[in-house]
């Protein structure tokens, strides 16, 4: 659990494209394409929800904050929050 909610915001943010990406390997069957976007899209949302509940209005700054470096040379990272 404390691996989601420290990556909480990346996982929200690039789940629907990971399952994209699953989907284009997956049998040609439209129903199981349907059900299996269907519970993808459901993860983000309950992610969403957890991510609304934890947030503390009364603190000022950034909250979940993540700092994913990726180029350190010209000092370039990937800088999430709410």
């Amino acid at each position: 659990m404390d691996f989601i909610l420290s990556h909480i915001l990346f996982l929200i943010l690039f789940m629907p494209a990971l399952a994209a990406l699953v989907m284009l390997f997956l049998p040609d069957i439209p129903t199981f394409h349907r059900w299996f976007a269907l519970i993808t899209s459901l993860i983000p949302f309950a992610l969403t929800i957890f991510l609304w509940i934890s947030f503390d209005p009364n603190d000022p700054g950034f909250q979940f904050q993540q700092i994913y470096p990726w180029y350190e040379t010209i000092h370039s990272s990937l800088h999430l929050g709410v």
